[in-house]
């Protein structure tokens, strides 16, 4: 009740300073092997103050390549709670994106204008003044999320827990403020609080992916973006959360379940939230539909250090480097064919990781890699409602995707990864903004982490608008055995999400 309680005192606190401090949100999140804590520890001498937490994806109106996606998120009318993608703005064609205020001061997002319930952010257009930096360039944007969790059944503590996390961000439009065109600055800022989660279930692949272990403050990314060539190229230098670039499904975004956001195969190596790190991406778009990017980063989160800390000097400071690549293929059937397949995209990519790793086992070993496959495809572009599309990007409808990863099970506490998700996208009744979505991820546990089980989790929530700032997501998880360990029991676990974007 205690941690409750708190959790809805730092909810008005936030909100009162969220018109000074505005950004946009985000959200991942990765866990440690729980059940195997003494091998985990030899293998990874991480402190709690560098524990991860995979950054969720932020789903576009329709699947994109990364090379298509713009460079932040505008606040959104279903806010995401610090995550993704990378940071782009939801096209214009979302349903659930709010529109530019209008011109109109009777259909303005503040006071006198719209009631408020329709406003997009809780904060609105400040006055006009929002507007008014948006015009010239400047788009700031932020969102508080409130996780609460309990294990109901199973686990290792029959508890219930609360985590925080407000994020805020402000990017910088060069070719609208100086003339540079094609070019964006982007900071970003989140501060998190953390109060039990995953450890009182004893899973691997994490049940809260905002958790972060320890409280953090701190500048999270900090990047100069240029486009070039129509957008067909585009080039990102400076501190970088990688999962915004790679390894993501789009349409996973809603999901609590870390492993949503990328395979926990790679969770050892990924300098993804709250640990970005220093380094450049490039991706090309050669064609409409096919894309490629590659990616360079500081790699010394795999030996223990909390790249989230730091600034660009640890990338100079020895061979320790984290490569990855990704290569995708997209296709959208176009308007006019509302009833057929909607979008769709499948992508490959593999990492690397250059540093001197030590093995499950004690020993070391020079490098290190793995793969991972994403699909996703709309399979029907009608929301239960009985709305039609208004064009080939609309996201209502029925959607599924498909996961896979695979690493070396002698570093990599999971070894292969497998899973499938599926997402409805605006529900009957009228709820045309609300969405629900079933999870299932089965992570192959390493024996030489001293795993003896495969850890499975079946995961289902739904997503409720309250306003177009508020969305509450109730959430439910079974976890079979967690971290693959024989001694802890399956566990239940209870959630609900509170989204206020600002």
């Amino acid at each position: 009740m205690q941690t409750q309680q708190d959790g809805i005192k730092r909810l008005s606190i936030v909100a009162g300073l969220a018109v000074v401090l505005v950004g946009a949100a985000r959200t991942s999140a990765q866990p440690e092997l729980a059940n195997v804590a003494e091998a985990e520890a030899e293998m990874n001498p991480t402190p709690p103050s560098v524990e991860r937490t995979p950054r969720r994806v932020k789903p576009e109106a329709t699947p994109k390549a990364p090379s298509q996606q713009t460079p932040v998120e505008r606040a959104p009318a279903s806010p995401t709670p610090p995550g993704q993608t990378a940071t782009p703005t939801p096209p214009a064609t979302d349903p659930a994106t709010p529109a530019a205020p209008l011109a109109d001061p009777g259909e303005r997002e503040w006071f006198g204008g719209l009631p408020i319930y329709r406003w997009s952010r809780a904060t609105g257009d400040w006055g006009g003044a929002r507007t008014w930096l948006e015009d010239r360039g400047i788009e700031f944007a932020a969102s508080y999320t409130l996780d609460w969790s309990s294990v109901w059944d199973g686990g290792l503590v029959n508890e219930a827990s609360t985590r925080t996390q407000f994020d805020a961000n402000v990017t910088f439009d060069l070719e609208t403020m100086v003339g540079l065109e094609g070019a964006s600055v982007y900071l970003d800022f989140y501060s998190t609080d953390s109060r039990g989660g995953w450890e009182y279930v004893g899973d691997f692949q994490g049940t809260s992916n905002i958790q972060t272990g320890t409280n953090r403050d701190q500048i999270a990314e900090l990047w100069f973006e240029q486009k070039a060539f129509d957008d067909r190229l585009r080039v990102k230098v400076g501190k970088i959360d990688a999962n915004l670039e790679f390894g993501f499904p789009e349409i996973a975004g809603d999901f609590i379940n870390s492993a949503a956001a990328y395979s926990p195969t790679s969770y050892r190596y990924m300098p993804t939230f709250p640990d970005p790190a220093t380094g450049a991406v490039v991706f090309m778009h050669p064609t409409e539909n096919v894309y490629v990017g590659g990616g360079f980063f500081d790699g010394a989160f795999a030996t223990g250090r909390g790249t989230g800390y730091l600034g660009p000097d640890s990338l100079f400071e020895g061979n320790q480097f984290f490569w990855i690549n990704e290569a995708g293929i997209t296709w959208d059937p176009g308007d006019g064919a509302s009833q057929s397949l909607g979008t769709g995209r499948i992508a490959a990519g593999w990492f690397y990781n250059s540093g001197d790793l030590e093995r499950l086992d004690g020993s070391t070993e020079e490098g290190t890699g793995g793969l991972y496959a994403i699909a996703e495809q709309q399979l029907t572009r009608v929301g239960l409602d009985g709305v039609a599309p208004s064009d080939g990007e609309d996201p209502r409808g029925l959607h599924v995707f498909l996961q896979f990863g695979t690493a070396d099970g002698g570093l990599s506490p999971a070894e292969r990864h497998f899973a499938v998700g599926s997402v409805l996208k605006g529900m009957p009744l009228g709820r045309t903004y609300d969405s629900s979505g079933v999870y299932l991820t089965w992570a192959d546990m390493s024996a030489e982490a001293g795993a003896t089980e495969n850890e499975r989790t079946l995961e289902f929530y739904y997503r409720i608008e309250i306003t177009p700032f508020i969305h509450l997501t109730p959430d439910i998880q079974y976890v079979i055995n967690p971290s693959g360990a024989e001694d802890v029991d399956n566990a239940l676990v209870g959630a609900l999400r509170l989204e206020v974007a600002f």
